[in-house]
C-alpha cells in the first residue's frame, strides 16, 4: 500500500503543516530566549571559534551523509541516491533525536528518505540501525 499523498492537495497539506509546526517551534524558541542577552553575548563573542564549530559541524552532515549513502539500498532506477538528498532528510532526523525521546529522529528519518527516493522502508530502517551499530562502535 502506497502513502505517499496523493495529488497537489496533499502536498500542499504537508507543507502547510510543516509551516505551521516551523512557526510554532520558532515561537517557542524566541519566547524562551532574552533576545537582548543574546544579542550582548553575540556582540562580544569571538566569531573564529564559532566559525571553526560551523566547519566542523558541516564536515560532519556531509561525511555522514556520504556513509549512509553507502548503506542505503541503490533506488529502483539504479545508481546511488544524490547526497545533497541525503544532508536534508540526516538533519531532519537529527532535529527529530533532540525534540522528541528516545532517539526517534531515527525512524523518522528511515521513513523519510525511504518516502523520497522511493526505497524499501526496511531497507532504509534497517541502514539507519546499521548506521548506528557503526557510531556506537566507533
Amino acid at each position: 500500500m502506497d502513502s505517499k499523498p496523493k495529488g497537489p492537495r496533499g502536498s500542499l497539506t504537508i507543507r502547510l503543516a510543516g509551516i505551521v509546526v516551523s512557526i510554532a517551534a520558532l515561537w517557542l524558541v524566541l519566547s524562551s530566549v532574552d533576545l537582548g542577552t543574546c544579542a550582548t553575548v553575540l556582540a562580544h563573542a569571538n566569531p573564529m571559534p564559532l566559525a571553526a564549530c560551523l566547519v566542523v559541524l558541516a564536515t560532519q552532515v556531509i561525511l555522514r551523509s556520504f556513509r549512509w549513502r553507502l548503506l542505503l539500498p541503490p533506488p529502483p532506477k539504479g545508481g546511488r541516491t544524490n547526497v545533497k538528498r541525503i544532508v536534508p532528510v540526516l538533519l531532519v532526523g537529527y532535529l527529530g533525536n533532540a525534540v522528541l525521546p528516545a532517539r526517534l529522529g531515527e525512524p523518522i528519518r528511515a521513513y523519510l528518505v525511504a518516502r523520497r527516493e522511493d526505497l524499501d522502508a526496511a531497507e532504509a530502517f534497517g541502514s539507519v540501525v546499521l548506521e548506528r551499530v557503526v557510531d556506537t562502535s566507533t
